[in-house]
């Protein structure tokens, strides 16, 4: 769809999401929602695209515009202000997203489609510990894992520390029917109007007050357990940057020349580049004071260019998915002012449980298919029957009178781009709700996976010992399927015939027998991936078991491990797994492991 028509059903469709009068433009690379104008900017890059990107890409700045309210409020005394509304735009994305996840349960696909459009960033695209954090922060919902953290351990520790905090952060929202509460002029005056900047309004329409009562909430939760975090990060690198002109008198008096942002930018990151000590300890000797307050400075110029909006910057940390104070960008030059909003019918984005399982079904698929990487098509010739003529048979027969019956080319076989494995905990803690989302997930991915040829798949339960689910090379028949749903009776001990062991995980040699049948697979790329939901309790074997073993596969060639923690309180993969992404919601499996086969696939074709 070209850019001009895309622009008017957007329009469109943001008149039947907010009703409030928000208004969309387009703009050379920028997408953003701009408070002080009520103004949405939408980059061209996505207008251009397929029409679920750019329906994905405007609702992601709807949803901002419903619930995200931390501009009303005040900062702390003395908080850096561009880090605080950094900080701020990156911890609210996933609390954005599941905002619009529960009020308009159509929206996954859209997202989905917008989140494909970018991968995850390589480690070596940064050098702030802070920049990860913040970076890891604004997309830990959006990518199945965030390899990039893990070079920075400092950045990885704050990630793990913010955990719970940023989870109930998500959580602090408005009413998904967005009808506020009986209480709710109580609860505005007691929690919200404290905390409003001076002069902000006290009077406000019932809805409104209980989108900033449910802002307030969350920004308690920020200030108490995440921001101390993020100021800690943030002095560790002007330690480092401190550290760096302290040893470096060239760059130093390059710094110190300096008033520039750009060059400023640039020499904080050769300043960070140079300094990757885990510990900075203060400096002593004179000029401590003016070096320290240098590298505040360079270290301010750096976070101003190491943002950008949350979808359309084009490389280096500018990818990480945060965002600068939109009001900051609100240029009257910057911006293309087209015609004025469309009006449209209200659209409540309800659907019914059936086309809502096919939407997400044809989401999975479509996600999968544009990862498959492009092959060459081959052709074999030699054949006594076929699909098309080989003429240069054709013509050696005529001439020769030889292997008339031998004119006919055959296409072959085309062979996976990756195989993967998905091995599922089926021990007695997956009973209920978590064995049916694994159930539910195995069933949605096998099913695109039979439309899909580009994925070898398979999917082993195990206890204490692995079990069969589904075989490599198995589509849709009816087996597998049945297989499938024995996982249930599994997790209960009353599977006919079956283990029927649920006191036992013994995590650590079922990883090592799914990961040596994994590695008999003729695909160069292999994919493993291991739903836990707790520690390893097996009859053989234990912790220190699973430790070896993930060592083990992590070794093979070709190899990646993914660890996914189903449900919350899943900590836990993250001590076993260096790749792993815990507390995933139950109805978020199977997106997930999508993305996890996605970004394989686009390995594979790397």
């Amino acid at each position: 769809m070209s850019a001009g028509p895309a622009l008017g059903l957007l329009r469109a469709l943001c008149a039947g999401l907010s009703p409030t009068g928000i208004e969309v433009v387009a703009d050379d690379s920028r997408t953003a929602f701009m408070p002080a104008r009520n103004r949405i900017m939408v980059a061209r890059r996505f207008l251009a695209a397929d029409t679920p990107v750019a329906i994905g890409a405007l609702m992601h700045e709807v949803g901002h515009a419903l619930v995200t309210r931390y501009d009303r409020f005040a900062e702390p005394a003395g908080a850096p202000t561009a880090l605080w509304r950094q900080a701020l735009n990156a911890v609210e994305e996933s609390r954005v997203h599941r905002f619009l996840r529960e009020r308009l349960p159509g929206v996954r696909r859209y997202l989905e489609a917008l989140f494909a459009m970018d991968t995850v960033p390589e480690a070596d695209e940064f050098e702030s510990d802070l920049v990860v954090f913040l970076a890891a922060t604004a997309t830990w919902d959006r990518y199945p894992s965030l390899p990039f953290i893990d070079a920075f351990p400092s950045a990885a520790a704050a990630f793990r520390e913010t955990m719970p905090a940023r989870m109930r952060y998500t959580q602090a929202l408005p009413p998904a029917n967005m009808v506020a509460r009986p209480d709710v002029a109580i609860r505005y005056e007691r929690d919200v109007v404290p905390a409003l900047r001076a002069g902000g309004t006290a009077s406000v329409a019932p809805l409104e007050a209980e989108i900033l009562c449910a802002a307030a909430a969350a920004l308690r939760i920020f200030v108490a357990e995440i921001w101390p975090v993020i100021l800690k990060l943030a002095e560790r690198d002007q330690s480092r940057i401190a550290r760096a002109l302290a040893e470096n008198p060239a760059l130093h008096a390059a710094a110190e020349s300096t008033i520039d942002g750009s060059t400023g930018a640039a020499l904080a990151r050769q300043a960070l580049r140079a300094v990757w000590a885990d510990e900075c300890g203060p400096l002593g000797g004179a000029g401590q004071e003016g070096i320290a307050k240098l590298a505040a400075l360079l270290l301010r110029h750096y976070l101003d260019a190491s943002t950008s909006p949350q979808h359309g910057a084009t490389s280096g940390p500018k990818r990480s998915g945060f965002a600068p104070p939109a009001d900051a960008t609100d240029d009257p030059e910057d911006i293309d002012d087209d015609d004025e909003p469309e009006e449209a019918p209200e659209d409540h984005g309800e659907t019914m449980p059936h086309d809502q399982m096919a939407s997400d079904h044809a989401a999975l698929v479509a996600v999968l298919r544009q990862a498959v990487p492009p092959r060459p098509v081959r052709w074999s010739s030699g054949y006594r029957s076929g699909t098309v003529l080989d003429l240069d048979r054709v013509m050696r027969a005529s001439a020769t009178g030889r292997d008339a019956d031998r004119i006919w080319a055959r296409r072959r076989a085309e062979h996976p781009a990756l195989a993967a494995l998905l091995l599922v905990d089926l021990s007695g803690s997956m009973r209920g709700e978590k064995v049916e989302a694994a159930i539910g997930a195995t069933r949605a991915l096998s099913a695109a996976l039979a439309q899909i040829r580009g994925v070898s798949w398979c999917v082993r339960g195990f206890q204490d010992r692995t079990i069969p689910v589904v075989d490599f090379n198995e589509r849709g028949e009816a087996l597998a399927a049945a297989r499938i749903e024995a996982m249930r009776a599994e997790v209960a001990g009353t599977r006919p015939g079956g283990n029927n062991q649920p006191g036992y995980n013994d995590d650590g040699p079922c990883l090592l027998d799914a990961a040596t049948e994994l590695l008999a697979r003729p695909e160069r790329d292999r994919l493993l991936m291991v739903i836990s939901d707790g520690s390893p309790e097996g009859r053989h074997s234990g912790r220190k078991e699973l430790h070896r073993a993930v060592a083990t596969v992590r070794a093979m060639p070709g190899m990646t491990l993914v660890g996914l923690g189903l449900g919350p309180g899943t900590e836990h993969v993250t001590n076993y797994y260096p790749t792993a992404r815990a507390n995933v919601a139950l109805d978020e499996l199977a997106p997930v492991i999508g993305q996890l086969l996605a970004s394989g696939l686009r390995t594979a074709a790397g």
